[in-house]
């Protein structure tokens, strides 16, 4: 996955990115299903969000980046 194609970010950034993916594979494979559903504190935990807007601003910009990823 390349996070980099609409402006360059840092290496913190993208790990962090990938830290949330990683809880949602493990929270798939815990439920036995293809698809996770993080809510907003799952995201903010793993991102390690100090604020309440950057979680939401967060989740936006991974469904904007990353393949798969849905934000409702």
């Amino acid at each position: 996955m390349n996070f980099r194609e609409k402006r360059a970010e840092s290496q913190q950034v993208e790990d962090k990115y990938l830290d949330v993916l990683e809880h949602a594979k493990n929270v798939a494979k815990t439920n036995d299903v293809m698809v996770a559903r993080l809510g907003y504190r799952e995201v903010v935990t793993h991102y390690g969000c100090t604020y309440k807007n950057d979680g939401y601003r967060v989740m936006e910009e991974m469904a904007e980046r990353v393949p798969g990823v849905t934000y409702k």
